[in-house]
């Protein structure tokens, strides 16, 4: 499931959560997910769009309930994978704040 998204989509991903926290704490948490969020329905819709424009396309596959369902597990689940780099820019955050 992970490895459906390339490599540099996680190179961007990774900063992006870990800089947004560690600048923002919280709120730059929630807004680096959100961000991330919408860069996987634009890259999923994008993958979806180019499957159901080639000429041999049989209906398979298509943007339903099911495609939404996936995006949306897809989306939960890469977020859960980067929340220990959300967490470690937050604790580094908070650390740079105590000293």
């Amino acid at each position: 499931m992970f490895l459906e998204y390339e490599i540099y989509y996680w190179l961007v991903w990774i900063p992006i959560t870990y800089f947004s926290a560690r600048k923002k704490g919280f709120a730059g948490i929630i807004l680096c997910h959100i961000l991330i969020a919408i860069s996987i329905f634009v890259a999923d819709v994008i993958l979806i769009s180019q499957a159901m424009a080639k000429p041999n396309w049989d209906g398979t596959p298509d943007m339903d309930f099911v495609f939404m369902l996936g995006m949306l597990i897809r989306i939960f689940a890469v977020n859960i994978v980067l929340l220990p780099a959300a967490i470690l820019g937050w604790l580094v955050k908070r650390a740079d704040e105590n000293t």
